[in-house]
């Protein structure tokens, strides 16, 4: 319950901060990314982004997810992509999205895109991989 409540706190606060900014239909690229005037800004955004993903997982779940042979696969390829950014902190992530986001072809790469290549590129995929999901994001993108 408890977790319930974080979560709808960080989407609480994220909201809040978006309406406050007039921006809750912009898309969240990089172009977005680049407006946001504070770290701490910054920081609110990926707090929610991340608690995000947990919630993204859990609506994913069979309806019948005790008894669904899905549910521990799902869980197991969930937790075993979130353990690569575990030990980056909310600070550290900022500064690779406003590094990977210098480069002008990616602005109109979403966030959480981003966030998913940058957790790819920590997780050690082959370069090739890379340079093929990175071509994916900026076509596909924005």
């Amino acid at each position: 319950m408890r977790i319930a409540i974080g979560v709808f706190c960080c989407f609480a606060a994220v909201a809040a901060f978006a309406d406050e900014k007039g921006e809750r239909t912009e898309n969240r690229t990089g172009e977005w990314w680049k407006t946001i005037e504070t770290d701490e800004e910054k920081y609110i955004y990926l707090t929610g982004l991340r608690d995000g993903a947990l919630l993204g997982m859990l609506y994913s779940l069979p309806k019948s997810a005790e008894n669904s042979p899905c549910r521990p696969k799902l869980m197991q390829t969930y937790l075993q992509r979130d353990t690569v950014l575990a030990s980056v902190t909310t600070a550290a992530l900022a500064r690779m999205l406003d590094e990977f986001y210098q480069d002008r072809a990616n602005a109109r790469v979403m966030v959480p895109a981003a966030v998913f290549y940058i957790s790819r590129r920590l997780a050690g995929d082959p370069r090739k991989v890379l340079q093929d999901l990175l071509e994916s994001l900026r076509k596909n993108e924005g």
